[in-house]
């Protein structure tokens, strides 16, 4: 099977819990914080590993 080699942006994302969906200039505070693998070349290569290529 061909290696396949992702080329792109990786980033972090930081994903925050609320408790409800915030009202126009309200003020919330978090309850969790979540950091997260993101950017397309890498979600990309994570989807195609999980699917059993060799990804680099």
């Amino acid at each position: 099977m061909a290696r396949i080699l992702g080329v792109g942006i990786a980033t972090l994302d930081w994903v925050f819990e609320v408790d409800h969906y915030p009202q126009e200039n309200e003020e919330m505070r978090a309850q969790t914080l979540r950091v997260a693998r993101g950017g397309n070349a890498s979600n990309s290569l994570v989807v195609l590993a999980q699917l059993g290529h060799q990804c680099d």
